[in-house]
């Protein structure tokens, strides 16, 4: 009888690799601004200006001036208070002695996501990137990166399409609060978080192992845990 070679026969029922991913995740509810604050003008010389907030989802996201006032020659200072929020700062400009203008330059302190990779890495391999994406319930989504021996990098994309290959690490731009090499704080205050928000996560190793893992319900069914990562 013939033998039968089934060394170039693959095993479709074994694991499909050896990476023990894992991927943690917190969320902070922040400071958020649950009601308009208030806008006070002091300084700068003059009198009578006046301005109003604007806060979409929780943080203020524009000042409108209401009243130029008169009499400035510099730009006074711009005190944001009330509504329960903190954080929030802006800065004035002066044109014919009024102020004409109100420039947010921080929105307030807003809701984040804590992404610590926990994945244990075969001896010989290591961390290549950890890629990440935060969709709310219409899709609109917040993606970060957590890259090897790197702090945190993070990008913005709204309404855009998953990474069609987790291999390729997805382009970020650095921002500046590092937390931790294997940790990036995502800020997810732009999202609508009231109905929940879904995390998905792409683990590359330096070898190009690779697992996936996502979470349903956080800021909803649950504010801290550990991502469900495919077998």
């Amino acid at each position: 009888m013939q033998s039968i070679d089934n060394s170039g026969v693959l095993n479709y029922m074994a694991p499909r690799n050896i990476l023990a991913a894992s991927v943690a995740f917190l969320y902070n509810n922040g400071s958020v601004y649950a009601s308009t604050p208030s806008v006070g003008i002091t300084g700068g010389a003059g009198t009578g200006a006046t301005a109003v907030a604007v806060v979409t989802n929780g943080r203020v996201t524009a000042i409108n001036v209401t009243a130029g006032g008169t009499g400035y020659t510099s730009a006074p200072t711009i005190a944001i208070t009330g509504g329960g929020g903190t954080g929030a700062t802006a800065v004035a400009t002066v044109a014919g002695g009024a102020v004409t203008g109100i420039t947010v330059t921080n929105a307030g302190t807003g809701q984040t996501v804590l992404i610590t990779d926990n994945t244990v890495y075969p001896s010989g391999d290591s961390r290549a990137v950890v890629n990440i994406d935060i969709y709310d319930k219409f899709r609109t989504k917040v993606s970060a990166a957590i890259q090897s021996g790197s702090t945190i990098e993070t990008i913005t994309i709204d309404a855009a399409l998953p990474n069609p290959n987790p291999e390729v690490p997805t382009p970020v731009q650095e921002a500046d609060s590092a937390v931790g090499s294997n940790s990036v704080l995502v800020d997810v205050s732009s999202l609508k978080n009231n109905y929940g928000l879904a995390i998905e996560a792409v683990v590359v190793s330096a070898n190009r192992l690779n697992k996936a893992g996502t979470a349903f319900g956080v800021n909803q069914a649950f504010n801290q845990g550990n991502l469900i990562m495919e077998l």
